[in-house]
């Protein structure tokens, strides 16, 4: 019964998804190719232009399901709802899915077309932390200096700065949380057992979102004052 469930909601899922429209930035890379400091740059640049445009995408797209995509706290259950039931179904489940989510290579069509829901409900998720939470803002995380930043999550892309959660500090990447979520529902049809994953939980959409948007967040400590209280 479950796997025909799962059956239709997989076309439910599918039907309109082959028209989304394909989120492609100006620069893709190779497996082990590091990214460029003006490759980054204009990668972020387009996120900023289409950013308007892709959370209409998302809201039209969701529409037929009965989610209503507003900025507001009522739409985190509904939506993480949707993800709790759907989110499995945008997860590719092959072996290149690393390189499409953050090199953009191979591009999010095909079997790929579902990271472009995962990446405009970050868009999303993203957008509600900083719209709530004074200190946190959108930025491109360009590295840590290192020659091996371009194989941590984040780089290169759109990032959450500013959130002085613990656990959430520095940059954190918004693509790489919702892909999790979604890998953890597609993982949880597959052992069929008591979850594991923190994210394969009833409620931790709702929960972790509202955590890092929280208007009376602490905010930063000076670091002159760090040091004293270190």
């Amino acid at each position: 019964m479950k796997a025909i469930v799962r059956m239709l909601d997989r076309r439910k899922v599918w039907r309109s998804l082959p028209d989304y429209p394909v989120y492609a930035p100006p620069f893709r890379y190779e497996e082990s190719e590091i990214p460029s400091h003006g490759q980054i740059e204009q990668n972020y640049q387009y996120f900023l232009r289409h950013k308007a445009d892709r959370l209409k995408y998302l809201a039209d797209y969701l529409a037929p399901f009965s989610v209503v995509l507003k900025l507001e706290a009522t739409t985190l259950p509904v939506l993480g709802r949707w993800l709790y039931r759907y989110g499995g179904h945008l997860d590719p489940g092959r072996g290149e899915v690393v390189y499409a989510l953050h090199h953009y290579n191979p591009p999010w069509t095909g079997a790929y077309h579902g990271l472009n829901i995962i990446n405009d409900i970050s868009i999303f998720a993203g957008d509600y932390i900083v719209s709530k939470n004074r200190f946190t803002r959108w930025d491109a995380w360009f590295g840590d200096g290192t020659q091996y930043t371009y194989e941590m999550m984040g780089c290169g892309q759109p990032c959450i700065f500013g959130s002085h959660r613990p656990g959430y500090e520095g940059h954190h990447s918004m693509l790489d949380e919702i892909y999790d979520c979604c890998g953890a529902v597609r993982q949880r049809w597959k052992r069929g057992v008591t979850p594991v994953d923190p994210w394969d939980k009833p409620g931790e959409f709702e929960r972790r979102f509202s955590y890092l948007a929280d208007a009376d967040a602490p905010p930063p400590v000076p670091f002159s004052q760090s040091r004293l209280q270190s």
